[in-house]
């Protein structure tokens, strides 16, 4: 799976009008982009990555240049008047980077795409806020986050006892797979760690809603990396949240 980095994860993330079966090529956040480890990642390497007391954490953004914002909004737009299309279209021309190949119904020209894929080379991690990030550990093992002022999207999140789902006001996440970023020039940089996916769709109100959380730690600076994200189809009317934190873990 991806979770955005490329330009094209993030549109594709915004086509659909509700999570289908077949998910998005990634939620609408530009954050992280990850594909299977090797080898497994240890469940002793998972607990380091939980501070025993609350840590001063960073919360960061994806900072991108206005022209590349300008296209993204013009695809993103005329992706959003063909779902169905894109759909199809993304599964059968997204290579192994998770890049789809231009077409014109994308509504961007060719130059437009190339300049585009260009700019998406300098999106950078930023630095926005600082929050007071708290694993809390209860009696029966499991473990919830208090994301602190900064990172209220996060509290509440609460890891099962085995670590193999992850609950909280957003649904059941679950099936947790390893991930591993190689690519050094991506914003996030290089980081191994695993990624939990929640997935809901009720037709009768019509609420539908895709959720992932993907932690590890970062490579050389051995800190932690936590990304979550939302999107949620209410009435017929988009929401999405998201937040990403670095903050310090134990030695490996």
């Amino acid at each position: 799976m991806r979770i955005p980095l490329t330009v094209l994860a993030l549109v594709a993330s915004l086509s659909a009008s509700a999570p289908a079966a077949r998910s998005a090529p990634a939620p609408p956040t530009p954050e992280l982009s990850v594909t299977p480890a090797k080898p497994p990642i240890l469940a002793a390497e998972v607990e380091k990555w939980f501070p025993a007391g609350p840590v001063q954490a960073e919360v960061l953004d994806v900072v991108s240049e206005p022209r590349y914002d300008a296209i993204v909004s013009k695809m993103r737009a005329a992706v959003l008047k063909q779902p169905e299309w894109w759909q199809e279209y993304s599964h059968k021309n997204t290579d192994a980077r998770g890049m789809v190949a231009w077409d014109a119904k994308m509504g961007i020209t060719k130059a437009e795409y190339d300049e585009m894929m260009k700019l998406s080379a300098q999106l950078h991690l930023a630095r926005i806020a600082q929050t007071t990030l708290t694993f809390k550990r209860e009696a029966g093992g499991e473990i919830t986050i208090d994301g602190g002022v900064a990172a209220s999207e996060l509290t509440g999140l609460r890891f099962s006892r085995d670590r193999q789902s992850v609950g909280g006001a957003y649904g059941k996440m679950e099936g947790r797979k390893d991930v591993h970023q190689t690519d050094a020039t991506a914003p996030s940089g290089l980081w191994n760690g695993v990624e939990w996916r929640g997935m809901s769709n009720d037709s009768k109100s019509g609420h539908a809603r895709m959720s992932i959380l993907a932690m590890g730690r970062m490579s050389p600076s051995n800190l932690g990396l936590l990304f979550f994200s939302v999107r949620e189809m209410v009435a017929g009317r988009p929401a999405e949240k998201s937040r990403v934190v670095r903050y310090p873990i134990a030695a490996q």
